[in-house]
């Protein structure tokens, strides 16, 4: 065998093993060490009044670190939480208040509930529907 065919042999050899590297380090790195989480109930839909106070609550689960929730749009100044940056080992639940305005118009408001941690984040849809009166179901059997 000639002397500069061993040589590429070689190289092809190294450069084939330094590329077969790169691939298995980019798996590893861009891999999520947990997953999204989970979050129940997938969207909420509700009807309040002009300075009315609601309060639901979000069920987070999964193996989940760092998790933060965050209010955007329509109602974002509306939303608090009671509980915020912490971790989830199995299920826990979060509990949101929501306070409508009193300088709040009678429509339909919407805004998101982000769920974020460290491997990924779900976002729940939110309608809030700002009526004059409400008239709850089990009150209108009385």
């Amino acid at each position: 065998m000639p002397k500069a065919q061993g040589k590429i042999d070689e190289f092809v050899f190294v450069l084939l093993a330094g590329v077969i590297l790169i691939a298995i380090l980019m798996v590893a790195w861009t891999t999520p060490t947990e997953v999204a989480p989970k979050v129940s109930p997938s969207s909420v839909d509700m009807t309040t009044v002009i300075g009315g106070v609601e309060a639901f609550t979000l069920n987070i689960s999964g193996k989940l670190t760092g998790v933060r929730l965050t209010a955007s749009g329509d109602i974002a100044s509306w939303i608090k939480f009671t509980s915020n940056n912490f971790d989830v080992s199995k299920s826990t639940l979060a509990e949101v208040k929501l306070t409508v305005p009193k300088t709040a118009l009678l429509k339909t408001y919407t805004g998101l509930i982000t769920v974020t941690s460290e491997g990924g984040s779900k976002t729940i849809p939110v309608t809030i529907v700002v009526e004059k009166e409400v008239i709850r179901a089990l009150e209108s059997r009385n």
